[in-house]
């Protein structure tokens, strides 16, 4: 058995907003300040619901006239159908995007190589937008080693089982630089800056080290110094039979290198 087939089903899918409200329009729905980043990088963002929750974590790309949204394809079908129905009013066009997979800085004719802002080393490859050839809303699974690279950068990619569960303060986009306080509004801006200026943070993204011989599924809850904790996903830790990688949302009181177990398997936060 293969350490991909120890890895969770998390496959990336793309949406393409054109038009000349295109950066306006994913500027008034996501965390990222989208008017101001590097247009040769994908960013980390989130996209949240009135409450703040987070709905789905993306990596967005901006051109001239339009936005790359690259999100779990679990996940497209249910952010296709929102932003159709925000998009009223607005002069844009939303469609299911181009073909995605991982590669290198170069890529081949038709298509374009954006690295990510949080993982230099690693790019994603998309057809471009007027590449007719274009394979529309292909999507490519995540092997384990660029789930394994995920992990240590602390992508939290969101899935169903955790949709709505967190803010996005909890799953670290801060630090990705994937969440803006400066920025226009946007849904579940109010929640979310008052818990930053007023309140108190009650759990954060961790990574941790499981011995078992199949990584919990996402969605995973536990308990870790009498408080719960949730899986977002893990890997098989290559080189080991018996040991998975992931990240979970964790009360803020824990430390790194507090244990707990999950049905009867050791495990313990660990410093990403």
């Amino acid at each position: 058995m293969s350490r991909d087939d120890h890895a969770p089903e998390i496959s990336l899918a793309t949406i393409t907003i054109t038009g000349p409200d295109a950066v306006a329009f994913a500027q008034s729905q996501l965390t990222l300040d989208v008017e101001g980043i590097d247009d040769t990088l994908l960013h980390p963002a989130a996209w949240c619901r009135p409450d703040g929750r987070v709905d789905a974590v993306l990596l967005v790309a901006v051109g001239h006239r339009n936005v790359s949204l690259v999100l779990p394809r679990s996940l497209a079908e249910s952010a296709f159908k929102r932003a159709r129905m925000y998009s009223i009013g607005r002069k844009v066009e939303i469609a299911a995007g181009p073909a995605v997979r991982g590669g290198g800085p170069t890529a081949s004719a038709g298509e374009c190589a954006l690295a990510l802002s949080c993982d230099s080393g690693r790019a994603l490859i998309l057809a471009e937008l007027d590449n007719p050839d274009a394979a529309e809303s292909a999507a490519w699974s995540l092997p384990a080693d660029w789930l394994q690279a995920d992990v240590d950068c602390g992508m939290p990619w969101i899935l169903p089982e955790t949709a709505g569960m967190f803010l996005p303060q909890m799953l670290g986009l801060e630090a990705l630089g994937g969440l803006s306080y400066r920025k226009g509004c946007f849904p579940g801006q109010e929640v979310i800056a008052r818990v930053h200026y007023r309140g108190r943070l009650t759990r954060r993204l961790a990574g941790f080290r499981l011995r078992a011989s199949q990584p919990p599924v996402p969605g995973t809850t536990f308990e870790l110094a009498d408080k719960p904790a949730v899986i977002l996903y893990a890997v098989a830790r290559s080189g080991s039979n018996d040991a998975s990688d992931g990240l979970a949302v964790v009360s803020t009181d824990v430390e790194d290198g507090a244990e707990f177990h999950i049905a009867g398997a050791e495990g313990a936060l660990v410093s990403r």
